[in-house]
C-alpha cells in the first residue's frame, strides 16, 4: 500500500472525548468549537507547540499553556490530517492565526481523507522552476529552492462565496497575506502522479506533476 494511503487506517481510529472538558468555556478567552485537521506538533526557538488547521485559520496550542498538559499530550499522538473537533478558548488572533487554549479534542470522519492522502508530497508545474509542497493542510511554493509563500489549503464545495460547484475545489489563504484574498481551483482530476486544477478566475488549467 502506498505510504500516503497507509495513513488512512490511522486517521480512522476512534479518539473519544475526555470525560469532562479540561476547563470551563470562557476561562481563557472567547469560547470556540471548530472542526479541522491536525497539522502536527513541532519545536522552535520559542518553544514547543501544536498546529491545527480549521475553517481557514491556523490554530496554535502552546506546550507551555494555557492548554492543559493532558490535552496537549492527546494532540501530540494524532497523525497529520487527522480530522478532529476542537473545543477551547481563543487567547489571541492574528491575520489567519489563532493562539488557543484547548479544552477537548475528538476525532471525526473525513469523507475527503483519500484525496488528502493523494495530494501529499512535492509537485511541479510549468517550466519546473516552481515547486508546490503539500504537507497536511499547508501548500508551500518554492522557486529555485527559495520558499516564496505558505498557504492554508481547504477542500470545499465552493470558493467561499456559497455557490456550490458540483465538485471539489481547493482554496488557498496565504499566511501573512490578506485574509480575504482567497485563491480557488476547481479540481479536475487527481491521480498519484498528476493533478489537474482549473483556476476559478478563468486563468486556465494548472497541471501538476509529482516529484516525490
Amino acid at each position: 500500500m502506498p505510504k500516503r494511503l497507509a495513513l488512512l487506517s490511522l486517521i480512522a481510529m476512534p479518539f473519544p472525548a475526555l470525560a469532562d472538558p479540561a476547563f470551563a468555556p470562557g476561562t481563557h478567552g472567547e469560547p470556540f468549537v471548530v472542526q479541522g485537521l491536525m497539522q502536527g506538533c513541532m519545536a522552535e526557538e520559542e518553544g514547543e507547540f501544536c498546529v491545527i488547521n480549521a475553517e481557514g485559520w491556523r490554530w496554535i496550542a502552546d506546550a507551555a499553556g494555557p492548554t492543559p498538559p493532558e490535552v496537549y499530550r492527546l494532540l501530540t499522538v494524532l497523525p497529520v490530517n487527522a480530522p478532529i473537533e476542537v473545543t477551547g478558548d481563543m487567547v489571541e488572533m492574528g491575520d489567519i492565526t489563532v493562539t488557543a487554549a484547548i479544552a477537548d479534542v475528538t476525532t471525526r470522519h473525513d469523507p475527503d481523507a483519500r484525496l488528502r492522502a493523494i495530494l501529499q508530497g512535492a509537485w511541479t508545474f510549468g517550466s519546473g522552476e516552481q515547486v508546490v509542497q503539500i504537507d497536511g493542510s499547508e501548500w508551500s511554493v518554492s522557486v529555485d529552492g527559495e520558499l516564496q509563500s505558505i498557504s492554508l489549503l481547504q477542500l470545499r464545495g465552493d470558493c467561499g462565496d456559497g455557490v456550490a460547484t458540483g465538485g471539489i475545489v481547493i482554496t488557498l489563504a496565504m499566511m501573512g497575506g490578506d485574509p480575504e484574498a482567497i485563491t480557488c481551483y476547481h479540481l479536475q482530476d487527481a491521480g498519484l502522479s498528476q493533478i489537474t486544477l482549473r483556476d476559478a478566475r478563468g486563468a486556465g488549467d494548472l497541471v501538476m506533476t509529482r516529484l516525490n
